[in-house]
């Protein structure tokens, strides 16, 4: 196994870990053994929900990283979006529209949220959740270039960790990994990872020398861009990884405003509930390539940095700020990668001696 960088804490890349044992439920029972399910359309060309186009009818796979029965950590789901029916071995279940565009409740009152750009879906309860992604065809040579990913990851002791750094993927689909600190900055020496191989229930897998397996799903934005989502389905220990093609990020504009669901996953494993932010930037800096944004539900102001280390990375250091009732809060740093113009998610996370975290923000249309 290759070590990080000389004072980076983030050691693993996708499928690096040989686990053992998982008490984590990420997928709820509302979505567990769910079946095969064949549908006229693929998701991308389908008709879309009519509160939310990004919603198609098609065929989904949901992961479920965490789950405790490994045989359960993928699996395929199908979905109605005209009449918002998700088809399940335990029958159908309706989904019912919510005021806002692109959320919806389960019979189970479980919270879905969609990321209209992409149709990837985030399913969340108190008692566990699903992220669920648009089933593709992507070419694996298509898959040639430079990915950055982040992954959360439970350790033997206990604590999902979050680790972060960049893949070199060949057009024959072999992979060399690279891993980085905590704010996506230093990275250690290139290693050989495996080699990306088509499975037949869709998406790739690789097996690293430890040989651990990472199965991925590929989706491609209507800009064209890549991303892969994908978990561990062999091994006792869950992880969850995210990546993106090494894209640049442009500076947004002064006065440009968005929202966002956001839910985050807390090292310890406890229960996170769903939030909805709003933000407003305030200003920018080419010289410094960052950017001030203050969040409308508090007015707290936080300073990012953009492309920070890597192409298509943010990132924010600790800090403090006062708030709309006069109080001073203060916050930590967090690695963002900004996948939200063309996916409309975002991922995000950090690690340190008594912080580990991982979280996911949704675009509210």
């Amino acid at each position: 196994m290759a070590k990080a960088a000389t004072g980076a804490r983030h050691k693993k890349t996708p499928a690096q870990h040989t686990n053992h044992s998982s008490t984590m439920n990420f997928k709820s029972t509302a979505l567990a053994a769910l079946a095969a399910l064949t549908l006229p359309m693929a998701a991308q060309a389908a008709v879309g929900a009519a509160n939310c186009p990004g919603l198609k009818t098609g065929d989904y796979v949901a992961l479920g990283p965490f789950d405790g029965d490994v045989t359960t950590r993928v699996e395929p789901l199908g979905v109605d979006a005209t009449t918002l029916v998700v088809t399940t071995p335990n029958g159908p279940k309706q989904l019912t529209a919510d005021a806002d565009k692109c959320a919806f409740t389960t019979p189970e009152g479980l919270a879905l949220r969609v990321a209209n750009t992409s149709g990837v879906f985030l399913v969340t309860g108190e008692n566990g959740g699903a992220l669920v992604v648009p089933k593709q065809v992507v070419a694996r040579k298509a898959l040639a270039g430079t990915w950055n990913y982040m992954r959360q990851e439970q350790g033997t002791d206990g604590i999902l960790h979050t680790y972060n750094g960049k893949l070199e993927v060949t057009a024959t689909g072999r992979v060399t990994g690279t891993n980085c600190d905590s704010a996506g900055l230093n990275c250690g020496t290139q290693f050989k990872l495996g080699t990306l191989v088509a499975e037949a229930a869709g998406g790739f897998s690789v097996v690293n020398p430890e040989g651990v397996r990472t199965w991925l799903f590929p989706i491609k934005s209507k800009d064209g861009k890549l991303a892969m989502i994908g978990v561990d389905p062999d091994a006792n220990l869950g992880a969850i990884t995210v990546l993106a093609q090494a894209n640049p990020l442009s500076l947004p504009t002064a006065g440009d405003k968005f929202a966002n669901w956001d839910k985050q996953f807390p090292g310890n494993g406890t229960y996170s509930p769903l939030a909805a932010y709003s933000f407003r930037i305030l200003s920018t800096d080419a010289t410094t390539n960052s950017f001030v944004r203050r969040r409308n539900e508090d007015c707290r102001k936080e300073t990012w940095g953009m492309n920070s280390g890597r192409d298509g990375l943010q990132f924010r250091k600790a800090g403090s700020s006062t708030l709309c009732d006069g109080s001073v809060a203060s916050y930590g740093p967090n690695l963002v990668m900004n996948l939200r113009s063309s996916f409309g998610f975002s991922v995000y996370g950090y690690e340190s001696t008594n912080t580990h975290y991982f979280g996911m923000s949704i675009a509210r249309p």
